[in-house]
């Protein structure tokens, strides 16, 4: 499953640690706020992220994406699951 990402706060590193023992998933986008930048940055260097987004209409149209984590604050997950 090729599975993006959505934030990057504090369950993501475990989230990504425990991923790295699922061969059927790869983790192949990752979303958030351009702010975040290089928090981002630095996760897809740990970790080989693909890709990093900040344009998350763009990151539904990816064909690669097969899978979505709403790992975002509890407010927005309806909102996010929903248009995905």
């Amino acid at each position: 499953m090729r599975t993006a990402i959505l934030g990057a706060g504090t369950i993501i590193p475990d989230f990504l640690e425990a991923s790295e023992k699922i061969e059927e998933l790869e983790i192949h986008a990752i979303f958030g706020r351009e702010s975040s930048l290089s928090k981002l940055t630095e996760l897809q260097r740990r970790y080989g992220i693909s890709k990093i987004c900040h344009d998350y209409d763009r990151l539904l149209e990816d064909p690669e994406v097969e899978v979505i984590y709403v790992a975002l604050p509890n407010d927005l997950h309806y909102a996010f699951a929903k248009k995905a």
